[in-house]
């Protein structure tokens, strides 16, 4: 239904005003005020062994992720 609205002449403007008045149904995020690269835990065990298992280093690993 909201992608046939988008898909019309103006259909993006119409969905805006629409999503404006639906009720909020949680709090707005941090995500977009947080770098991705920032605070990488260690891997776990489970990630670490199959690391191992695939002959990659926990580096080669974690950048996969």
């Amino acid at each position: 239904m909201y992608r046939a609205l988008c898909a019309q002449e103006g259909g993006l403007d119409r969905f805006k005003d629409l999503v404006g008045t639906l009720p909020v149904i949680c709090k707005p995020s941090d995500l977009d005020d947080k770098d991705p690269a920032a605070g990488k835990s260690a891997l776990t065990d489970q990630q670490r062994s199959i690391a191992s298992k695939l002959g990659l280093s926990d580096e080669e690993y974690a950048a996969t992720a």
